[in-house]
């Protein structure tokens, strides 16, 4: 699997006066995943892209999308997801639901792969019961820390106790994901990685590309 593969580009990191200029520029890359955060300010700590947006990005790229939502009101905001053609998974975070796995089935029922995404504080044993209604688990491997969401290297150590509760899903790290803990981070079991600042502020995408990819060994 090339890097390009696994390697998913996160919009949000993206200058936003430019959006589809740099949607069309990851595409044109080779990236073939786009991830996209939908994010309320009260589930999460910011406020991104609501639905007439993400329709719009739908209609301007061929890449498949891998939606993350983080939202107060989750399940009532699902339906507006339906129809929404060539989408990997829908992510939510189950902490906040008192019926997480009713989510997944609606997700499930409206024809998309559901995951699961976990903070590194989550407890995410108590979400095994999950693991036949998931193919994806997402990490969170920043905190919301003030001081820039860095990197927390806690996460392999995360990362592993998730492989151990979902032994055969995906398992997507998202966070100051970079050059500098790409390895670290696959060897301790992920197995795609969601890269913001990394893809959005290189000034040589294609050297970054061969870069990341001599890491992956891909």
């Amino acid at each position: 699997m090339r890097g390009a593969e696994c390697i998913f580009p996160s919009i949000y990191s993206s200058n936003h006066g430019y959006l589809m200029e740099e949607c069309k520029k990851v595409e044109e890359a080779g990236f073939q995943t786009l991830h996209v955060d939908i994010q309320d300010g009260v589930c999460s700590s910011e406020i991104s892209f609501g639905m007439k947006l993400v329709k719009l990005l739908r209609e301007n790229s061929r890449m498949e999308f891998d939606i993350h939502v983080m939202l107060y009101e989750l399940e009532s905001y699902l339906d507006r997801l339906k129809g929404l053609q060539n989408v990997r998974a829908v992510t939510f975070h189950p902490q906040s639901l008192r019926f997480p796995a009713r989510a997944a089935g609606k997700i499930l029922g409206m024809g998309y792969r559901a995951g699961l995404a976990f903070a590194l504080h989550d407890p995410v044993e108590q979400y095994g019961f999950m693991e036949k209604m998931v193919s994806s688990v997402l990490v969170c491997t920043a905190s919301v820390d003030g001081l820039g969401n860095l990197y927390n290297p806690w996460s392999e150590s995360y990362i592993r106790r998730v492989r151990a509760v979902f032994p055969t899903q995906d398992i997507v790290v998202d966070g100051n994901i970079n050059a500098g803990n790409l390895k670290a981070v696959r060897e301790a079991g992920a197995t795609h990685f969601v890269m913001g600042r990394e893809i959005f502020g290189a000034s040589d995408l294609n050297g970054k590309i061969r870069e990341l990819e001599n890491i992956l060994q891909v």
